[in-house]
């Protein structure tokens, strides 16, 4: 049985962010362009390093044209602002 605590806990959690957004890669994008497009956050090379993380991506440059990228809500990428 679940405690009701708990699940309301996992609840409030999961209520405090948006939902990922996807992305599909086209032809001439990199990681950095489509971070500035759907961000507003600063500095671009610690963005494009933890969306690239965050996509367990070995490196930035670890995109192809079709590649499904998730693009979180800013706070899950920068919890301590």
């Amino acid at each position: 049985e679940i405690m009701p605590s708990l699940v309301g806990s996992e609840m409030c959690i999961r209520d405090r962010y948006e939902p990922d957004q996807l992305h599909v890669v086209q032809e001439d994008e990199v990681l950095s362009t489509i971070c500035q497009k759907h961000y507003e956050v600063r500095p671009l090379h610690v963005l494009v390093e933890r969306v690239a993380t965050y996509n367990d991506l070995k490196s930035a440059n670890d995109i192809r044209i079709g590649d499904e990228i998730r693009l979180p809500d800013a706070a899950v990428l920068f919890p301590d602002r």
